[in-house]
């Protein structure tokens, strides 16, 4: 375990176990079929064990003795020795994967959200965009964590909902510059990035690879100046593994199963030939979640989505949930020749050595840590620069900003979304700033008002009651392109009155200002709902903060186009 094997040191079922990915759930799935999860995989080899974090075991409290009773200042530490007692089990040390686009806040309550990608952009800074990818590896090493899927490298497009504020906006150059560096940030604290989601989902295509197959059109001459380009750059600057995402991409691979276009991941001529070869990619390609309906409806049959994902040139499968069947089907594909021996020694290498740069080859013993306190508040401070320096002023046509102490005394404000705890936090974040600068009421409500017909809103004794009306829509990535029901209704009826006393402010995504807020007087994007946006962006409204953060998306489309 302590020496990098030889491919001739291993068995064959053993170079399959590095192909594949073992998820948390799938552990626990599986306790029926052994005593404990550290035996499970004694004796079912895997290469890397996707970790959900403590906060995911749901009702699940004893795991091997280790995670019963977890408390919330202890979760990384108690789940990193939870981590080294399943490595132990295991011949080749694992790789211990996890998602991390919203920074490692959510796995471990005690750790820290950071802003989006689009906030970050808006910095136009690719040291913050170093320290970004820094710190949040820093903290997954304090939990076991060696291998992160991030940062996005997709060009985003206000059709494509679920790439909003994941991308660092429009600009090619931008975006090489900043997942570059983010990616170096990563990488330097110990931990694996991953560059996704290949070849990128274009920004033609309003659908999401979740419900099904998208489409990216462009021709393989544009791709490669644009999208490509960013990929290329991310590329040779040593990223450590690529994420193939559930994406048709007709200008390499036009074939189709059934009705539909090929996926990238189901293509070879994506994935061996177009980026292996032609981009000449030596590390580790990685699926995205093969659970996702635009993958999963491909093939009924598990077995046979397992083996075309292998031919096609993946190295690791995301996720497989019954490992002993795995790897009895895939031996057997390979004894009968359905699969050559020499793909799975191809995939089986470029994940040792992933490992090896990891260095985890070596004799030293793992020390679980404390999470640090001074780790958390470096991360903290890092979200506040970036929030202050990206949060980005449109217009502020009739100069409202900044706002008058002696003028504004009652301010209500409007979060229409579909987020109750991103109301509770403006609600807590709002009312405090705003009232340790004067202002005797802030009211925040969800909708305008949900206790009447939809014709019977009035907004004009709000009007006459308050100073200042603050509509701040919350629309991240991944939840639809536009509002609906109350939320609509909120934003249908704002500003109908009171126009001169209305501010918008935008959470998340920043294209709502032409869906919406177009005819505002005075529009922010803020990219992000986390505390220290909210906190920054009142600084902004009195005046104490300037708005320094550049707008880097089209958010007027030219129709022309």
């Amino acid at each position: 375990m302590n020496k990098k094997p030889k491919l001739s040191e291993l068995t064959l079922r053993e170079k399959i176990s590095q192909t594949a990915m073992l998820s948390q759930n799938a552990v626990f799935d599986n306790f029926t079929k052994s005593e404990s999860a550290v035996k499970y995989i004694a004796d079912n080899p895997i290469g890397t064990f996707h970790a959900m974090g403590a906060g995911n075991f749901g009702e699940i409290h004893m795991v091997d003795g280790v995670a019963q009773g977890f408390k919330e200042k202890d979760y990384a530490k108690k789940y990193h020795e939870w981590m080294l007692e399943l490595n132990g089990a295991s011949k080749v040390p694992l790789l211990i994967a996890s998602d991390c686009e919203g920074g490692m806040g959510f796995p471990f309550p005690q750790m820290t959200s950071v802003t989006t990608a689009g906030g970050l952009g808006a910095t136009d800074d690719e040291a913050l965009a170093y320290k970004k990818g820094y710190q949040i590896a820093k903290e997954a090493t304090y939990a076991g964590l060696n291998w992160l899927w991030g940062p996005p490298a997709d060009l985003v497009g206000r059709l494509m909902y679920v790439m909003i504020n994941r991308g660092y906006g429009d600009g090619i150059e931008l975006n090489k510059k900043m997942v570059t560096a983010e990616i170096k940030g990563m990488q330097d604290a110990g931990v694996a990035a991953t560059l996704k989601h290949f070849p990128g989902p274009g920004t033609a295509d309003y659908r999401d690879a979740h419900g099904s197959v998208t489409i990216n059109p462009a021709s393989l001459e544009e791709w490669e100046k644009n999208q490509g380009a960013i990929y290329q750059a991310a590329i040779d600057a040593g990223v450590y593994s690529v994420m193939v995402g559930h994406n048709a991409f007709p200008a390499v691979d036009d074939s189709k199963i059934g009705n539909v276009y090929v996926p990238s991941t189901l293509s070879e001529k994506v994935v061996t030939g177009l980026l292996k070869e032609k981009m000449g990619f030596d590390g580790v390609v990685v699926t995205d979640g093969i659970g996702m309906r635009g993958l999963s409806l491909m093939y009924e049959d598990r077995d046979e989505l397992h083996k075309a994902l292998i031919k096609a040139g993946n190295d690791v499968i995301l996720s497989v949930r019954d490992i002993e069947h795995y790897l009895e089907m895939m031996e057997e594909a390979v004894l009968s020749g359905e699969i050559p021996e020499s793909r799975i020694d191809d995939a089986c290498q470029r994940v040792l050595n992933m490992k090896e740069k990891l260095g985890l080859f070596t004799d030293e013993p793992a020390e679980v840590k404390d999470l640090p306190e001074e780790l958390v508040a470096e991360t903290r401070r890092l979200n506040r620069e970036i929030a202050e320096k990206s949060m980005t002023l449109i217009c502020d046509n009739d100069k409202k900003i900044p706002l008058s102490k002696d003028k504004i005394k009652k301010i209500i404000v409007f979060c229409p979304g579909y987020d109750d705890n991103v109301v509770n936090r403006v609600r807590e974040v709002f009312t405090r700033e705003f009232t340790a600068r004067g202002v005797e009421k802030v009211e925040v409500r969800h909708y305008i008002d949900d206790t009447k017909p939809y014709e019977g809103i009035d907004l004009i004794p709000l009007v006459e009651e308050y100073d200042l009306l603050i509509y701040a829509p919350y629309l991240p990535h991944g939840w639809g392109n536009s509002f609906i029901g109350e939320s609509f209704r909120t934003l249908a009826f704002s500003m109908r009155s009171g126009k001169k006393k209305s501010i918008a402010i935008s959470l998340g995504s920043p294209y709502l200002y032409f869906d919406y807020f177009q005819q505002a007087d005075t529009y922010i994007n803020l990219y992000s709902p986390i505390e220290e946006s909210l906190v920054a962006v009142v600084k902004g409204l009195y005046g104490e903060l300037e708005f320094t953060g550049k707008n880097q998306f089209e958010l007027i489309p030219d129709f022309a186009k």
